[in-house]
């Protein structure tokens, strides 16, 4: 007792607590044991506030709220008494803690979008704070996206983990790819971390981790039992509350996070320092691999949102109901699976075998509303006379020259509504269409059957191929020794090298099996070149496709057809792989010939620039890094992307650029990632710089194949259903869809070059009022109009710009 009543002085560091349950959506135990979960930890939260009416405790994901309402509801009522108390603070912005590396640009925002409605409505508290302890990385995208929904604050401890270098602030302000900052506030805690014992030991480890302590007082440290819940108990509060201002110790008391972080900024903000760029985790790399089928539907269902979301909304203007309700239950089914132990690849078998059912579900549904609003569409649509029409839908904000299948055999030649005739290839599996479409528009296409001659443009002869843009060698093995661009009059691949290197390495890491890939793998790298069989599957006047079957590992297959086609530049390889390794990484590398010191890597809305060498500790950390559907290497006036349509693990090194294709870690699931698997990657040379034309926009046309759908059509029906255009070659329209409070159409769009501009976008109906506004659909501005359709605004690099267009 003595010593409990010898105090500090005033000038004495102070800690920060809060009372926190970190509860992991799934990972060791399936989604649905977390309702449980959720529900003691609450329980036993709110019996310690009545005990202890100093304790503060902190909540941050809105799923859980939605989880307890539905199974729960007293309990929800005793929390939302807690929330007006000021001492349950449901504070933390995303739907759930999500994945920030993999989730796409658009799942992010409804990470957010989502997370704060829902928590408005249960509480009527606004959240001022993205909570994210335990994410494995941190996209250059969140900065802007973090202030567009009005956030002030980020806090994390997971950059602590790295496993190289040790990050140089704990406090600081952290700047996006477009110049955007948010105040950013570290966990310093490194015994438990975000679950930390508030004992004497611990908090001076806190206080002692802080760097700045020449600028910076005090921390936060949130304290209770986490990852399966649990939260604090008596003895911590008990602890907590006799070392509140004890001699020896740093000071102690429970705050209310968003008060702790406002004044924190206001008392520091002005001496910070400034992070520019991703924060890079050096840990967990494996994670943008492990579980590939779940990325790919993750991929594949993002953007079938897009597309539905977009036509619904054309159709709205028609007199079509928009399901409003359906969008946001399919969305937040998907959100809830962004979370970071799900979508990384890190939890358990039955975490996934629920989730691909799931999946299907939303995959199903979307299907279904898809056909029925297509559909719809189709009625205005002009009749095709003979009955033989299909309509191809351009949901892509560019004029689209590219190939449709339409499964029809019967057919070999198809015309627009003029009677002009199509290029078209016909194989065993229907009709290709090689057609130009408008841009967020649907075409009707009609299909005939007639004598035609369509020559193939490919010359192929032993081990060389000569198409409309390349002359090609290939090696024994079937991967590419030689490209020469006849356009460029160049050589693409280094001397002795080879593109499309298919290689595994064994993959054994120190500690977290699915979590991590170690750096030594580069030395126990196996050379795939057991090639089984090489044949032709197609030559016609659009495409030629060589198919290769390799023996691949100890017990593996794969077969690949190699696409060239007559009017793109790209090479697809387009691949089945039956993978049944385990602790094995399978990588296809490419060797250009090009110099160059770094390499462009797509993020949400934009891209940043990674090292192709090892000069620092800092380069040689990133040894895997995540970027989305394309990377880029360039000189000047040259370059190659790499183009994908559902992986995300890339490496350069030694003058190579590494696609990641499958892990096999066994832990903790022991099958992860065994059997079939399909997928394509590409390889995109290009003459001039990078540019949005020509490598993002192939990017997204690699993820959104054209498809055709039958219709009905109608006399009187006009030639072509148009949504918008817009005139900015940079800028891309990411997402259309209905507002959450009124009829108006929501607009997101962003520039994707890093070039400033002006945008002028033009619809083909008479506008009222156009507003930007937040990404909360907060109508910030008035835009002019340019005329009765047409709007005009400036564009910055990399912005995100949201529009409210009232018709």
């Amino acid at each position: 007792k003595p010593l409990l009543k010898c105090q500090n002085s005033p000038t004495t560091p102070f800690i920060g607590l809060v009372g926190h349950a970190h509860i992991d959506i799934g990972w060791l135990w399936p989604v649905k044991e977390t309702i449980r979960k959720a529900a003691r930890t609450f329980s036993s939260m709110l019996l310690l506030m009545e005990m202890y009416p100093e304790f503060k405790f902190i909540q941050s994901q809105p799923v859980l709220y939605q989880m307890i309402e539905e199974n729960y509801p007293e309990l929800l009522l005793q929390i939302k008494r807690k929330v007006k108390e000021g001492r349950w603070e449901p504070n933390g912005g995303m739907w759930v803690e999500a994945d920030c590396n993999i989730s796409g640009g658009e799942s992010l925002v409804r990470q957010l979008l989502e997370g704060m409605k829902a928590v408005e409505k249960f509480f009527g508290y606004i959240p001022d704070t993205l909570w994210l302890p335990d994410v494995f990385g941190y996209s250059a995208s969140l900065p802007q996206i973090l202030l567009k929904f009005n956030i002030k604050h980020f806090v994390t401890s997971k950059i602590n983990w790295n496993d190289t270098n040790r990050f140089p602030y704990d406090t600081f302000w952290w700047q996006g790819i477009d110049g955007s900052k948010i105040f950013t506030h570290f966990l310093t805690t490194r015994t438990d971390g975000y679950n930390a014992y508030p004992n004497p030991i611990v908090l001076k480890e806190t206080w002692d981790y802080v760097q700045q302590k020449e600028i910076q007082s005090s921390v936060l440290c949130s304290i209770g039992y986490g990852d399966g819940g649990g939260g604090a108990n008596r003895e911590m509060i008990e602890i907590a509350l006799r070392l509140r201002n004890l001699e020896g110790c740093p000071k102690a008391e429970f705050v209310n996070v968003s008060q702790f972080l406002s004044s924190l900024r206001k008392e520091i903000g002005a001496e910070l320092p400034t992070w520019t760029g991703e924060l890079y985790l050096e840990l967990h790399r494996g994670t943008y691999t492990t579980q590939s089928k779940i990325k790919k539907y993750m991929r594949k269902l993002e953007f079938m949102l897009r597309e539905t979301e977009i036509w619904c909304s054309l159709a709205m203007i028609y007199g079509f109901e928009y399901p409003k309700g359906k969008f946001e239950l399919l969305w937040r089914k998907l959100l809830t699976h962004q979370f970071h132990d799900i979508l990384p690849g890190t939890s358990i078998k039955k975490v996934y075998e629920d989730a691909e059912i799931v999946f299907q579900e939303i995959e199903s549904e979307l299907k279904s509303l898809m056909d029925e609003v297509i559909g719809y569409l189709g009625e205005k649509i002009v009749l095709e006379p003979e009955g033989n029409g299909v309509l191809v839908p351009n949901s892509l904000s560019w004029v689209r020259s590219d190939i449709v299948y339409i499964p029809k055999k019967e057919f070999n030649d198809a015309v627009d509504v003029n009677g002009n005739s199509f290029e078209t290839q016909v194989t065993k599996d229907g009709l290709y269409v090689y057609l130009t479409l408008p841009p967020m528009s649907i075409v009707p296409v009609a299909l005939r059957k007639k004598e035609k001659i369509s020559p193939s443009p490919f010359v192929h002869v032993k081990s060389t191929l000569e198409t409309p843009f390349y002359r090609i060698k290939f090696d024994k093995s079937g991967r590419i020794e030689s490209l020469w661009d006849k356009d460029a009059c160049r050589e693409v691949v280094l001397p002795e090298k080879r593109l499309n290197f298919i290689y595994t390495a064994e993959d054994i890491p120190i500690f977290w099996d699915a979590w991590d890939i170690s750096q030594d793998y580069r030395d126990k790298i196996k050379e795939e070149d057991r090639l089984i069989s090489s044949e032709i599957v197609e030559d016609g006047s659009l495409f030629h496709i060589i198919r290769n079957e390799y023996k691949i590992g100890k017990k593996s297959r794969m077969i690949q057809d190699v696409v060239f086609y007559s009017k793109s530049r790209r090479i697809d390889f387009k691949t089945n792989v039956e993978w049944y390794e385990k602790h094995t990484m399978l990588k296809a590398g490419f060797y250009f010939n090009l110099i160059a010191e770094e390499f462009k890597n797509e993020i949400q809305f934009g891209y940043i620039v990674r090292p192709t060498h090892q000069n620092t500790s800092w380069d040689r950390a990133k040894f895997e890094v995540c970027a989305h559907k394309w990377v880029d290497i360039s000189e000047n006036g040259y370059g190659v992307a790499i183009l994908n349509d559902c992986k995300y693990g890339h490496d350069a090194y030694d003058g190579r650029i590494s696609i990641t294709l499958l892990r096999s870690p066994m832990a903790p699931d022991l099958e992860a990632d065994q059997g079939m698997h399909s997928f394509t990657y590409s390889i995109l040379p290009h003459i001039g710089d990078f540019s949005v034309e020509s490598v993002v926009r192939s990017a997204y046309e690699l993820n959104l194949p054209l498809k055709s759908y039958s219709y009905v059509g109608s006399k009187n029906g006009i030639e072509t259903l148009t949504l918008c255009w817009l005139d900015n070659p940079n800028v891309v329209i990411e997402a259309v869809k209905r507002s959450e409070d009124d009829n108006a159409l929501i607009l997101r769009l962003y520039e994707a070059g890093k070039t400033r501009g002006k945008v002028r976008i033009s619809f083909p109906f008479r506008l009222k009022k156009v507003y930007y506004c937040n990404l909360k659909e907060e109508s910030v501005e008035t835009l002019d109009l340019i005329d009765r359709n047409t709007v005009e605004f400036s564009i910055a690099p990399f912005e995100i710009k949201t529009l409210k267009v009232y018709l």
